[in-house]
């Protein structure tokens, strides 16, 4: 299997189901083979990828009951390098179908990680797109992933959601996935006037989340929604809208970063400190 990313945020609205149709079809354009795995009951990234889930024969509930195996429920999409693990509302049963109690709570987290091995050596890069909270499936898809991708916003309210995340990412390492690592945190949706903000005080951000900061900003481009009700990624539509060109700069720096992962140059995680947040506090947040 190729690395595997999350992209995950406890807050809904902070453009994760968005980063992550956008950011999978970005690589693919790149010609990297990508499967982009939707973890999400609301099932929205099948939905924007373009694929129509009342004819879907399988899903990745299916997937995680063992009916099907990950091959056989793939789906193609319209970009020759990308394919679509996908997901119905159905998926909300997972929990309760699969959780066995407290005393196999590390093993049942497992469950997707084990899924998706047996796809391995098929894709460069797989993008999980998870639920915006810090329920089962976003444990078993952190509990999947060799990186975490962090969308978030210049917001009081995404900075708290940002917190309680970091102590689930903690939790994770330390019970089940101790080599699970924080790729970077990036801002989207952001207008000139929040970007001015942003140029005008570096230092803040980078106080908070201990370097992890990315390069990339995807700006707030209403082109975005707009494809995703065409159910279609936006390069599909406009290839030089700014949105476009944000998610294909995110691609780049994250397959850069994927680079340095594999040649060694990334250290492993700081298990001391690792997420320890206090970021309403202002507090600095290690994110190894």
């Amino acid at each position: 299997m190729g690395q595997i990313v999350c992209v995950t945020s406890q807050k809904g609205g902070t453009g994760k189901t968005t980063t992550a149709v956008n950011l999978a079809a970005s690589l693919a354009l790149l010609e990297k083979d990508t499967l982009l795995v939707d973890a999400d009951p609301l099932g929205n990234a099948t939905t924007g990828i373009g694929l129509d889930k009342q004819k879907l024969p399988w899903d990745l509930y299916d997937v995680l009951t063992e009916r099907v195996t990950a091959r056989e429920a793939l789906c193609d999409t319209s970009l020759e390098y990308l394919q679509v693990l996908p997901a119905r509302y159905g998926l909300h049963h997972a929990e309760s179908i699969l959780k066995r109690g407290p005393a196999a709570a590390v093993a049942d987290r497992m469950v997707l990680h084990h899924a998706l091995s047996g796809l391995s050596g098929e894709f460069e890069v797989v993008i999980i797109d998870s639920p915006p909270s810090l329920g089962f499936m976003t444990q078993c898809a952190l509990a999947a992933a060799d990186f975490l991708l962090l969308p978030i916003q210049q917001r009081l309210y995404a900075y708290e959601g940002l917190s309680q995340l970091l102590q689930l990412i903690r939790h994770i390492r330390k019970t089940c996935n101790p080599s699970l690592r924080i790729a970077g945190l990036f801002y989207t949706m952001q207008d000139n006037y929040r970007e001015r903000d942003r140029l005008n005080d570096t230092a803040q951000p980078t106080r908070r989340f201990g370097g992890k900061l990315l390069q990339t900003t995807i700006p707030f481009d209403p082109k975005l929604a707009e494809a995703a009700d065409m159910t279609a990624p936006l390069a599909l539509l406009d290839m030089k809208a700014k949105g476009a060109v944000g998610y294909l700069s995110l691609a780049r720096e994250l397959l850069r970063i994927l680079d340095a992962a594999r040649s060694g140059s990334v250290s492993q995680p700081n298990h001391s400190n690792a997420a320890d947040p206090a970021i309403a506090g202002g507090s600095p947040v290690h994110v190894a």
